[in-house]
């Protein structure tokens, strides 16, 4: 494992636990939740045992009522966006549970629907 990788992992699982205990400010959120689906986004599928490792505390975060349910869409809809590049990484498996998949699904569709609207002003 090279330097750079083992600070990519570092990285990750430091952000991962930061949503553990998400910052109150919405907008100090929306960075930390655009920072970890950036990083996210260059973690590639079938990730090394310590990958895995370090992708735990975002695994775990996001799917807590703290970030699922939040009340902000904004934040919603960027949780969405991380989850989908978790089941993107973990892909066949699946990173949670059915009935926890089962949510993710409803609430993705939901947010479709809440942020139709926005094509319409375009």
């Amino acid at each position: 494992m090279t330097a750079f990788d083992r600070e990519f992992e570092k990285e990750i699982k430091e952000a991962g636990n930061t949503l553990l205990n998400p910052p109150p400010s919405i907008d100090d959120l929306l960075t930390l939740l655009d920072k970890v689906e950036n990083l996210l986004a260059y973690v590639v599928q079938e990730p090394s045992k310590s990958m895995q490792d370090a992708l735990l505390p975002s695994v775990k975060a996001l799917i807590t009522n703290k970030l699922l349910r939040h009340a902000e869409m904004d934040v919603k809809v960027s949780v969405l966006s991380c989850l989908i590049e978790i089941t993107r990484i973990i892909a066949p498996n699946a990173p949670y549970k059915d009935e926890q998949m089962k949510e993710i699904f409803q609430l993705i569709l939901a947010a479709f629907e809440n942020v139709s609207y926005v094509y319409s002003l375009l």
